[in-house]
């Protein structure tokens, strides 16, 4: 399970469209356009919270898959 690939919902600080995008794309701080009004919306990870949540998550799902593979 890739958990990066998991879909979040992101507001417009524009216009308060919502919209869908993935978790990657946050860590990647990637530039998306708010399919309403058409305006960039950078995604910043600015304390590197995605990141981090993403790398331990992942970490602990290996953890677990490594745990039922010793039973």
């Amino acid at each position: 399970m890739e958990i990066s690939k998991s879909w979040i919902t992101i507001t417009c600080p524009k216009c308060s469209y919502s919209m869908d995008a993935q978790l990657i794309q946050a860590k990647l701080e990637e530039t998306i356009i708010c399919h309403n009004c058409k305006v960039n919306i950078e995604l910043k990870d600015s304390t590197a919270s995605v990141h981090n949540s993403l790398r331990d998550i992942d970490n602990a799902l290996n953890d677990l898959n490594k745990l039922f593979k010793n039973l």
